[in-house]
């Protein structure tokens, strides 16, 4: 089965993430991809309405849903970043150049209470970074697993929380609304033009 446009929208805000994590040690680069993806996924509400709003039930579905999401502080974070990147000014990070930031990007248990180790090399200009090309140490042994590590970035607002880490909540919430809508509901018929 096609995907709908909402399924679209949020692969198109999923696209968007990964390009944002990928860039994370380019200030600029990483700014302009989280700019897209706050846009794109909020953007995944109002394509649902449009798509599914003459579904019976639907609205009413789409009412409550939308306000116990709208209570959320994570929901009334993102909605307000997306209202500043859109009409007052581009989106901005915080950068704390003291934290670092591993996105593990393959599937990873360690056992609680076990230590993780990941090796340092110097670069070029003798400073000390992060190799994600070496094993990491779990409990003083070797396991090679594909990672991506980046300094860390924050909202302005919330200094203490990791930008990426937030991102991928929200992202993950809208992403179990639309598997919700669609287990619950089928897109209204359009019309063929023509």
């Amino acid at each position: 089965m096609p995907m709908t446009h909402t399924q679209k929208t949020l692969e198109r805000a999923r696209y968007w993430l990964g390009k944002a994590k990928a860039s994370a040690n380019e200030y600029e680069d990483f700014t302009n991809n989280m700019d897209s993806f706050i846009t794109k996924l909020n953007s995944v509400n109002d394509v649902m309405i449009n798509e599914f709003g003459g579904v019976p039930n639907f609205p009413e579905w789409h009412d409550k849903k939308e306000k116990e999401l709208f209570a959320m502080p994570l929901v009334k974070l993102f909605r307000e970043e997306r209202r500043l990147t859109e009409h007052i000014k581009p989106f901005e990070a915080g950068v704390d150049n003291n934290s670092l930031y591993t996105d593990i990007q393959e599937p990873f248990i360690v056992r609680g209470g076990a230590t993780v180790g990941f090796p340092m090399i110097k670069d070029e200009k003798g400073n000390t970074r992060p190799d994600d090309e070496s094993p990491i140490l779990v409990d003083g042994k070797p396991v090679k697993v594909k990672r991506k590590t980046s300094i860390k970035y924050y909202f302005i607002d919330r200094p203490k929380e990791n930008a990426i880490l937030l991102s991928d909540a929200y992202f993950n919430l809208i992403s179990d609304v639309v598997t919700e809508c669609h287990e619950k509901f089928k897109p209204k018929e359009k019309r063929k033009m023509g």
